[in-house]
């Protein structure tokens, strides 16, 4: 699978599609989240302060499902969903 990275704005709403599964009918998304904590996985903090929040944007839908939590990486929200998204 190749990784890209694609901008969307949608209704007031930044994100930005991370992965693509074809098979699934879906994409990897993500968007920068300023107020957060802390990892809801590791519990660090990304240099600059924010966090991240992704979801999924099934091709049917004109909006992503946000996951619950905020993440400082990819690999930290596979873990925290590893049952739920093993993607």
């Amino acid at each position: 699978m190749v990784e890209h990275t694609e901008s969307k704005v949608q209704q007031g709403e930044r994100y930005v599609v991370i992965g693509r599964e074809p098979f699934a009918r879906m994409s990897r998304t993500r968007r920068v989240v300023h107020e957060g904590n802390s990892c809801s996985w590791c519990g660090q903090v990304r240099k600059n302060g924010s966090l991240f929040e992704y979801g999924v944007l099934h091709d049917a839908s004109s909006r992503p499902n946000w996951l619950h939590g905020q993440f400082c990486s990819l690999s930290c929200m596979k873990t925290y969903h590893i049952e739920q998204y093993s993607w």
